[in-house]
């Protein structure tokens, strides 16, 4: 079932109904195809699927890691709240930035800039050559939001157009099991 529309509950609010999930994965859209990223959580979930509200308490990190296990960036959100009526609320979020653009790309990711003729990061300052905004979850929304009963998968996609960059996301697919099962 497709979730869309449906009021949220006021934060903090833990209904009867509520289903405890675990975060199993996260896949990102990219012009190349779909990539997974690897997972660590110590969050922990609560789905209402008759609200149509996801709460999250605590931390994860979904990175892209490379086959030679070099990192090119992660996601660290903590304290994801959703709801399939297009809100999306984090109590923080932190692009982190792997080897992998500095040693190879002579770029920042996160930052989402090159580094100028000095060879140097400057911080996106002196002479590095941006490329589009810093990296950030600002502005992203939920798309669909797939209940089955069991796994609840939620898609989120950047409000407007997608951001332009180094690497470009065009969506972020986030797959939730039942807790009890991990």
């Amino acid at each position: 079932m497709v979730l869309a529309g449906l009021v949220a509950l006021a934060p903090g609010i833990q209904p009867a109904d509520a289903v405890e999930l675990a975060l199993e994965g996260v896949r990102a859209a990219t012009p190349g195809g779909d990539v997974a990223l690897r997972v660590t959580s110590r969050a922990r979930f609560a789905f209402n699927p008759s609200a149509g509200v996801l709460e999250g308490s605590g931390t994860f990190i979904a990175e892209y890691v490379l086959p030679n296990q070099l990192t090119r960036f992660g996601h660290q959100v903590e304290d994801l709240r959703l709801t399939a009526g297009g809100e999306i609320a984090l109590r923080s979020y932190q692009c982190v930035e792997g080897p992998f653009g500095a040693q190879y790309l002579n770029a920042n990711l996160c930052g989402n800039y090159r580094f100028g003729a000095n060879g140097l990061d400057d911080g996106g300052l002196v002479d590095d050559e941006p490329a589009g905004a810093p990296r950030s979850l600002a502005g992203w929304l939920p798309g669909d939001v797939i209940w089955d009963g069991e796994v609840l998968e939620v898609v989120l996609v950047p409000g407007g157009e997608a951001p332009a960059g180094l690497f470009a996301e065009t969506a972020l697919t986030l797959r939730f099991v039942p807790a009890a099962n991990r």
